[in-house]
């Protein structure tokens, strides 16, 4: 081997080692760091996605919240556009005799029980009644008078039947009574305030 080629081959071997030293600096220097970058960006999208997913859960919490807000609201309205004006104790004595009247039941009497005012409506107060009704001992009269409690909450959504009692009347034994506890949600008037 002739001394020149021997150099020509070490330099091609030094060459080879610098090439690769450089190609390893490049390496230790640019691509280490991406991988290194690559690796806290996947966490990161990771932890996005992880927010991204809280965020949607929220949104459809809230959306279900509107929902319901909406839902209630419609139905307050509702209630608060067919209560009656005025004192409960003006209306409802006469409008439990009426009810009942129309379904051919006579003797309706009312009582008030107590007005409580109405912790999440301001004005507003729920005042409780007893009504009682004498009932024919026939199935008919019975029947009848079963089938016009449903119809009070029906015909007027302020007003909840809370419970029905029959039981044998203590002045006149011969005859039962109808016992209905309900409760009005009304405006607060001058009188109950």
């Amino acid at each position: 081997m002739e001394p020149g080629e021997k150099w020509m081959r070490r330099g091609a071997v030094l060459a080879c080692g610098l090439a690769l030293l450089a190609g390893w600096q490049v390496y230790g220097r640019m691509i280490t760091p991406l991988g290194k970058m690559a690796v806290e960006s996947q966490r990161e999208i990771t932890l996005l996605k992880e927010r991204i997913e809280g965020a949607q859960k929220t949104i459809s919490e809230t959306w279900a919240l509107e929902q319901g807000t909406n839902k209630a609201s419609g139905e307050l309205h509702l209630i608060l556009s067919n209560i009656p004006q005025g004192s409960p104790m003006v209306w409802f004595p006469e409008r439990m005799k009426k009810h009942f009247g129309i379904l051919g039941l006579s003797g309706a009497v009312t009582r008030l029980n107590t007005a409580l005012d109405e912790p999440d409506l301001p004005d507003f107060e729920r005042t409780y009644w007893a009504v009682e009704m004498p009932v024919e001992k026939s199935s008919k009269g019975f029947r009848a008078t079963c089938l016009a409690i449903p119809e009070i909450e029906k015909n007027d959504p302020s007003i909840r039947v809370l419970d029905v009692e029959i039981r044998k009347d203590v002045n006149n034994p011969s005859r039962n009574l109808m016992v209905m506890n309900v409760s009005i949600l009304s405006r607060k008037t001058e009188v109950t305030r």
